[in-house]
């Protein structure tokens, strides 16, 4: 992991209600939160034992090793971690869809409307609406 953050995966206290799978949640010290790892692992059973999965995809070594660069990317920096800043102020942690957001943008002012759109928006909906929108805002978009 860079900067010396840490990976915890943490298997659920249960067995899921059908009693055919058992959920691991992958948490990273710095809650880095990306689509890749934000269901976790699950260990299901299949015809001769047990296998893991990411979502309905067993976890092969392709989808491993993508994991884990996922896991050790960095995260946020500069103004977009000041945007995820205000947002994990405003209404807890980050989903990873808005993570994803936020690490996609690419222009100043797109930043500084996301910015704008989570210091002032009224509700957390409002503000994952606004930066769904900005998330394909250009530099050469009309108004």
């Amino acid at each position: 992991m860079s900067l010396g953050h840490q990976v915890s995966f943490v298997p659920a206290d249960a067995p899921s209600e059908d009693g055919q799978s058992w959920n691991i949640q992958i948490r990273r010290s710095d809650g880095v939160l990306r689509r890749s790892f934000s269901d976790g692992l699950r260990v299901r059973k299949v015809e001769n034992g047990y296998q893991l999965f990411v979502r309905d995809d067993v976890l092969d070594d392709s989808r491993f090793r993508s994991l884990f660069d996922d896991l050790a990317t960095g995260g946020l920096s500069g103004h977009a971690m000041t945007i995820g800043k205000a947002f994990k102020s405003r209404f807890g942690s980050i989903s990873a869809e808005v993570y994803e957001i936020l690490c996609s943008a690419q222009h100043l002012e797109q930043l500084d409307r996301m910015h704008e759109a989570v210091l002032t928006e009224v509700s957390q909906l409002d503000v994952e609406t606004a930066l769904g929108q900005l998330a394909k805002w250009s530099p050469n978009q009309a108004e």
